[in-house]
């Protein structure tokens, strides 16, 4: 089911410091800045050979990522694998109880479409699965 990882997201207070730190100390040079308005964030990306960094600041002080970033400050938001079929996926893991059955997916950056498992079935970590369409 997985593939790889996909992306990983770190949560900042400042997109444009951000940016401008993870250039100086990575020597990285491409990088897209979008919009999510509804998830109430600006991101930017970073493409490390297929495997995206992705910096999220919350622009919205009613979102989850806010909450998350008054709360436990900066630092990784969660962490996402790639799988081939997200509705396959989502099928087997509320079968499993990774994932409830109630939570759908959700379109993401580009052309990603994404849902979030249970922290309590992956030992309390922040994680996703992505499917590029």
């Amino acid at each position: 089911m997985l593939k790889r990882v996909h992306h990983i997201n770190f949560l900042v207070a400042d997109l444009d410091k951000s940016i401008e730190r993870y250039k100086d100390l990575f020597e990285l040079e491409s990088v897209e800045v979008e919009m999510l308005p509804e998830r109430g964030v600006a991101t930017a990306r970073f493409d490390l050979d297929g495997v995206w960094i992705v910096l999220v600041q919350p622009v919205d002080d009613a979102s989850e990522p806010a909450r998350i970033l008054r709360e436990q400050g900066e630092g990784v938001f969660l962490i996402s694998f790639a799988v081939d079929d997200l509705d396959d996926a989502r099928e087997k893991l509320v079968a499993r109880g990774a994932i409830s059955g109630s939570a759908t997916t959700r379109d993401g950056l580009q052309n990603w479409r994404v849902i979030d498992l249970n922290p309590e079935a992956v030992f309390g970590a922040p994680v996703q699965l992505t499917e590029e369409v």
